[in-house]
């Protein structure tokens, strides 16, 4: 089993850290749907150190797909040729 360090609360803007454009912000924010959806499908009472690593890579692959799709979609329409 996956050991993570205690959860607390997220108090910095991702955006202050580094450079995120308008259309990263709107990538990132569009992942907070299908992570929720698998959150409540692995269970809302289990917490994130007792996940699996499989429900952990399930869990970053949900991130991560949704956040590449949606890059994809809107920077479709940002090509300059």
């Amino acid at each position: 089993m996956i050991r993570v360090a205690p959860s607390r609360p997220c108090d910095r803007d991702i955006s202050a850290s580094r450079h995120v454009t308008d259309l990263e912000q709107k990538a990132a924010e569009s992942v907070l749907v299908p992570l929720a959806d698998y959150v409540m499908a692995v269970g809302m009472d289990k917490g994130l150190g007792d996940y699996s690593k499989t429900e952990i890579v399930g869990l970053v692959d949900t991130v991560l797909e949704s956040y590449h799709q949606t890059l994809q979609e809107l920077y479709k329409d940002e090509v300059p040729f």
